[in-house]
């Protein structure tokens, strides 16, 4: 017998099956997620980078940039293990920190200055 389920993006929660009279009693627990590397260094030119999302094959997961001089290419939003491709815009002027969020986490992102 086979049987699915959806992603548990709330708490832990419960339920049962009846098969052939006998019942079994199933516990999910909520997607976890964890991001690697959490912070990313670049130097003032810029480039590409990427953040690893580590999660359940049905977890969904949505990814953003907190800053305008940090521009997602690609893995915006994904199920299950993926990745976020990311591009920082040239650095002009003094060092600059920012932020992506990404499975609920934030990732920093540290750019030397000119």
């Amino acid at each position: 017998m086979a049987f699915s389920y959806a992603a548990n993006t709330g708490a832990s929660r419960t339920g049962t099956l009846t098969i052939a009279g006998q019942t079994f009693t199933l516990t999910q627990a909520p997607c976890m997620y964890s991001i690697s590397p959490d912070t990313v260094k670049m130097d003032s030119d810029g480039g590409a980078a990427t953040v690893n999302v580590s999660t359940g094959s049905a977890c969904t997961w949505t990814a953003s940039s907190n800053e305008s001089w940090i521009i997602i290419s690609a893995g915006a939003s994904g199920t299950g293990n993926g990745t976020v491709r990311f591009t920082v815009a040239r650095n002009n002027g003094k060092k600059r920190d920012g932020t992506l969020t990404i499975a609920g986490h934030n990732a920093k992102v540290e750019q030397k200055d000119d």
